[in-house]
């Protein structure tokens, strides 16, 4: 299970719009990765550290985005550092990484990025010339998106595969009050399933959607079959998405 932790006061007053999340989770839900949460904080170090301390508990991985910019604002590292209690020095690799990068053109607000709490793992891929910075199960990534996209597809290359998701969708011209009590009885049967229920439009032409996950494909088959078979014989069914590898909508 991973979680997604935005860092931004940019972001929290409208000042800019994140795209960065919803690539995130497009990518997560195609590859079989599993989304918990997803929270944004301000960037404050001690509002940064205690959300990581918090979701880095309770998750596989956690992904942060934002607040690792050579400004004043940018307390993204030192967010980390202080939730893993660890002290923040410089990363004699790193360094040695930008002065190979940038050579002449090396100044201070570079060799602050270099600044890491002490147990950072720096992991390299083939993906992008800078590293991924992991601090325990923790993984920081820059705001910006043009830069964010290189880097997140290098860390897609160092996840561990998850098995596909498959995914199908019956339609029906109930509304949920309806078929509340029965949709639960469905639940209960065919517990490898995650079944959600989804209303399509307001008056005249609404229905409901009913969506069926799992990363087994026999029990999706088999629980796509009973509802399908449920909402024909109660006379309401209009449509349906047969079983399918899930393909998360851009």
């Amino acid at each position: 299970m991973i979680a997604i932790l935005v860092i931004g006061n940019e972001l929290l007053s409208g000042q800019v719009q994140d795209t960065n999340v919803s690539h995130m989770l497009r990518r997560f839900g195609a590859s079989g990765h599993k989304v918990g949460e997803v929270r944004i904080v301000s960037d404050g170090i001690h509002e940064i550290a205690q959300a990581l301390t918090a979701l880095s508990a309770r998750h596989q991985w956690v992904i942060s985005t934002g607040g690792l910019g050579p400004t004043h604002d940018d307390v993204t590292m030192a967010a980390y550092a202080e939730a893993f209690n660890q002290p923040l020095q410089t990363c004699e690799a790193l360094v040695q990484i930008m002065r190979d990068y940038y050579g002449a053109r090396l100044h201070d607000g570079h060799l602050r990025m270099a600044r890491l709490p002490a147990s950072v793992e720096l992991i390299h891929t083939d993906h992008i010339h800078w590293p991924l910075i992991k601090v325990g199960n923790c993984f920081a990534l820059p705001g910006l998106p043009e830069v964010f996209l290189l880097k997140f597809e290098a860390l897609m290359s160092v996840l561990p595969a998850q098995p596909p998701l498959f995914y199908a969708a019956v339609d029906t011209s109930e509304s949920e009050s309806d078929f509340a009590a029965v949709l639960e009885d469905q639940q209960r049967l065919h517990k490898g399933v995650e079944i959600g229920s989804y209303p399509k439009g307001i008056g005249k032409g609404s229905f409901t959607r009913l969506t069926c996950k799992s990363t087994e494909r026999s029990l999706l088959e088999a629980c796509f079959e009973s509802l399908s078979q449920l909402f024909k014989q109660r006379e309401t069914l209009i449509g349906s998405e047969s079983p399918k590898r899930f393909e998360p909508s851009s």
